[in-house]
């Protein structure tokens, strides 16, 4: 099924509306998921780094908020209000959860490491060798999926969500057709977010 979308510039956008990308959603319409990432993913991502303070963890937590969208679109209501505020409130929920479930993780590595008595020295920051060696097998992991992708996905994901460039201005960068752009984008989450998931059902990634 296919969406035909009314054409806008940038400073004065014009678009299918959110409740219709929505209903879109619940019959599985890709094109509309990539609407919604294209009109909704830096601000959503900018959102997590801001809160997480690491772009690959704000970027594993957009891809999150996405699929909870593409997977249960019902669970949106358009009466208690806007599209961009449901995620919105949906990244930061999700984004502090995944930053206590981090310091969790890090306390109890520094427990296992140092014991738990009163005289354990206090080994809590960034800097411990645990926390750096389970933050780089972590980002090695993300390294190893993100380059598992097609050398198209790897560079309009890098350039979307690292860059924080539109999906318009990828397309121009990289000379290809909007079109491409978002399928190429669409496709690399949805991707990465297998991997990752693969990764951690195997206990390879917390």
């Amino acid at each position: 099924m296919s969406i035909e979308l009314v054409k806008y510039t940038e400073n004065s956008r014009t678009s299918v509306e959110d409740n219709y990308l929505v209903e879109q959603l619940v019959v599985k319409n890709e094109e509309a998921l990539v609407c919604l990432i294209d009109r909704y993913g830096p601000q959503v991502c900018g959102l997590c780094e801001s809160i997480l303070n690491d772009q690959l963890d704000a970027q594993s937590v957009m891809s999150d908020v996405f699929l909870e969208l593409w997977n249960r679109p019902e669970n949106f209501d358009p009466h208690r209000g806007s599209l961009k505020t449901y995620l919105m409130l949906m990244a930061r929920s999700r984004s502090l959860d995944s930053l206590r479930s981090r310091k969790i993780r890090r306390k109890r590595e520094c427990n296992g490491a140092f014991g738990t008595s009163e005289d354990a020295p206090a080994a809590t920051t960034d800097a411990s060798p645990i926390h750096l060696s389970v933050k780089t097998e972590s980002c090695e992991k993300v390294t190893e999926s993100l380059l598992a992708l097609s050398q198209c996905q790897q560079d309009t994901l890098r350039l979307a969500f690292f860059s924080g460039l539109s999906h318009r201005q990828v397309a121009a960068q990289l000379e290809m057709p909007l079109g491409t752009v978002k399928t190429h984008i669409r496709k690399g989450l949805l991707r990465l977010k297998q991997m990752l998931s693969e990764f951690r059902e195997a206990g390879e990634i917390q």
